[in-house]
């Protein structure tokens, strides 16, 4: 599926969602309602939900810096990248990754 690919992509490379489904030839709105109405959640919802994961991942992994996650991810800023993980994980990446190489 396209939207996995693009949640896989780092960050900074991406084109805009709203461009890329586009190019099928629907409009993003056309899709983004098709999309919900499939699974529940928008195409946006659904690449976020893929990119925490994917950071979950690396952080549980525990072998990497979250420096060099964050660049990997596509995040050119750190802070930003902290302020990400937070929002979406519901704490510090340092703290995440306690958390979850505990478990």
């Amino acid at each position: 599926m396209r939207l996995t690919k693009i949640a896989n992509e780092p960050v900074a490379d991406s084109l805009p969602l709203e461009e890329i489904l586009r190019i099928d030839g629907y409009s993003y709105s056309r899709q983004e309602r098709l999309f919900k109405e499939e699974f529940g959640i928008t195409p946006h919802q659904y690449v976020t939900l893929l990119r925490v994961e994917r950071i979950r991942q690396l952080l549980r992994e525990g072998q990497t810096t979250i420096s060099c996650i964050a660049d990997e991810m596509g995040f050119n800023d750190l802070a930003y990248f902290s302020r990400y993980v937070k929002k979406h994980l519901g704490d510090s990446p340092r703290r995440m990754r306690e958390i979850l190489t505990r478990n």
